[in-house]
């Protein structure tokens, strides 16, 4: 489905008619903040004919929508709908939503038909928003091929959110499914927006969350996906997926394979981090588990990940605190020291201010380095 090419909200054209206008009375200098400004706008806009009791007529909508059996409601919106003044947009954004939330047929297809057609691109993303209170395949469509198909950012970032919550159960034959065993329609088309090397990575990135929010997506659809992704930070975006759903599933396997690559020397460091805090976040993961393997790793970032992951059993596990100054007394390392510290001043355990008054108190006099002299020989007088 083609896009408009329109990309200004009705605010940004209302603040570039009023510069054009401000030329004349010397306020292009008017601090925004102001209430000079304000009233210069007001003016401005005035000028232009724009609605000034649209306010007003918002309150009426949203009053007379609370009647249920007095007014068909869906004719009062139609009405709204079909109005085309200066007031018009603005109500039809709100109407949209009222629209919406009567749920039946009638209504899904008045909404279809105002973000297939309406000239207010605010209204049509209005449309697409409220797409997903919709469970049908029309629906779904409208969603699946927005995000597809539009080159407008904001579109597609609605078309992500209406399918992250998209109740549509019907399945599809597309590349996820045939790769990925993921039926459910909503989500494939997901998973391929995150596959599609074409798209922004802030989008692909975006796709990932939304497939990690869903309900019906479990961890181990994430392995197959993450062995197609191309970039580090969709790879890390991926694991905070992860973390979500093997807390939630208590999933062994899917927590094994977060730790495998954790551990793989070929990752990068960040991706092997978002792995290892997955991992880790599995239920039974214990501090004394933690403490076991911590004398195993080498990598300084791994150690870091680590202390983190006991620290966030301190309130469960009352060791954390102990097996926590026992690491930070014996790591060489003053960076992994020094994060050990941190984490361990915020646990709130009485017993590490002794360890911590400890750290401040100076090294005995005989362990000192002896005071550098100067042994230059100096030229008498």
């Amino acid at each position: 489905m083609a896009e408009s090419s329109e990309s200004i909200t009705d605010f940004e054209r209302q603040v570039a008619d009023y510069a054009r206008l401000a030329s004349d009375v010397d306020l292009l200098q008017v601090d925004w903040q102001r209430a000079e400004y304000q009233e210069a706008l007001r003016a401005a806009s005035q000028e232009r004919g724009t609605c000034d009791d649209v306010s007003v007529q918002l309150a009426a909508l949203e009053a007379v929508m609370r009647y249920e059996n007095e007014i068909n409601r869906m004719q009062v919106l139609r009405d709204v709908l079909a109005r085309d003044d200066e007031c018009s947009p603005r109500l039809h954004e709100e109407a949209v939503q009222f629209v919406a939330r009567q749920g039946t047929r009638e209504a899904e297809n008045v909404l279809r038909g105002i973000f297939e057609t309406h000239s207010e691109r605010s209204v049509r993303r209005h449309a697409l928003q409220e797409m997903w209170r919709f469970s049908s395949w029309d629906a779904y469509q409208v969603l699946k091929q927005t995000l597809e198909d539009s080159d407008d950012y904001a579109m597609q970032s609605d078309a992500i959110e209406g399918l992250r919550r998209s109740s549509y159960e019907g399945t599809t034959t597309g590349a996820a499914w045939m790769q990925y065993g993921l039926r459910n329609g909503a989500v494939n088309a997901l998973v391929n927006a995150a596959l599609d090397d074409s798209k922004s990575e802030t989008i692909r990135h975006a796709a990932i969350r939304a497939v990690g929010r869903r309900d019906d997506v479990q961890a181990a659809a994430f392995i197959p996906i993450y062995e197609r992704l191309d970039s580090d930070d969709l790879k890390e975006t991926l694991f905070w997926a992860v973390q979500r759903k093997v807390r939630e599933e208590e999933d062994m396997e899917t927590a094994a394979w977060a730790r495998s690559v954790a551990f793989d020397a070929e990752e990068s460091e960040d991706v092997r981090e978002e792995a290892f805090t997955a991992w880790a976040g599995h239920p039974t993961v214990t501090v004394a588990y933690l403490a076991d393997l911590y004398g195993e790793i080498s990598e300084p970032f791994l150690k870091m990940q680590a202390i983190y992951a006991i620290f966030e059993r301190a309130d469960a596990d009352s060791e954390a605190p102990r097996v926590l100054m026992e690491l930070i007394r014996n790591e060489p390392d003053h960076e992994v020291r020094e994060r050990g510290i941190y984490w361990l001043g915020r646990t709130g355990s009485e017993e590490a201010v002794d360890f911590l008054l400890e750290l401040l108190t100076p090294p005995a006099a005989d362990t000192l380095p002896p005071t550098v002299t100067d042994t230059v020989p100096r030229r008498p007088g």
